[in-house]
């Protein structure tokens, strides 16, 4: 069996691990300090973390980053930054370890429990019915995750709905693209 480390990263940051052995545990970890989250806090912890299990595969609970109601509004960039903080110190420790590391979206991790949509609420209550007796929402989470990557799923790659809207939104670039170029020419 190989060690597997899931995170939820936030100010405090849910940690759950599956050791060679197969053994599992979970923990929330307080990155608060002085001056506002510690992401050193972070670092060092994986670092000691990986020191002592090896791990082979990392998830995280990639940001999840809401379009701003306003172009330019100062409180979205400052709700967004530090979720863009804790996945660049996620991302940098396991690209300096050399682990794989996958970001799952929240209604991923959600559904490896109960639906895409459920609660907070929800989450703990499934899992605590799958035998793990966490103790809040961050370990809840890390746990979630932790059983995706034992199952060996995969970040999910975007739906064919959204592949074909996304193929339609290239072609209707493609023509507006021709139609400028045909005014221009047209004026010239």
């Amino acid at each position: 069996m190989t060690a597997l480390l899931a995170l939820d990263p936030g100010c405090h940051t849910g940690v759950a691990i599956r050791r060679a052995d197969g053994t599992k545990l979970w923990r929330t970890w307080e990155l608060i300090g002085a001056g506002g989250v510690r992401l050193d806090k972070l670092y060092s912890r994986l670092n000691v973390l990986h020191d002592a299990e090896r791990f082979v595969q990392v998830g995280y609970e990639a940001p999840y980053l809401p379009q701003p109601s306003q172009p330019g509004n100062p409180n979205f960039f400052n709700a967004v930054r530090p979720l863009c903080h804790y996945e660049a110190t996620i991302l940098l420790w396991a690209a300096q370890a050399g682990i794989p590391c996958f970001g799952y979206t929240p209604s991923e991790i959600k559904c490896a429990v109960a639906d895409g949509k459920a609660s907070k609420a929800r989450v703990i209550e499934r899992v605590r019915m799958l035998g793990h007796s966490v103790e809040d929402e961050h370990q809840a989470d890390a746990v979630a995750l932790l059983l995706l990557l034992e199952r060996g799923i995969g970040p999910a790659e975007p739906t064919r709905k959204q592949a074909a809207r996304d193929q339609r939104k290239r072609v209707l670039d493609l023509f507006s693209a021709a139609r400028t170029a045909r005014r221009r020419a047209v004026s010239a």
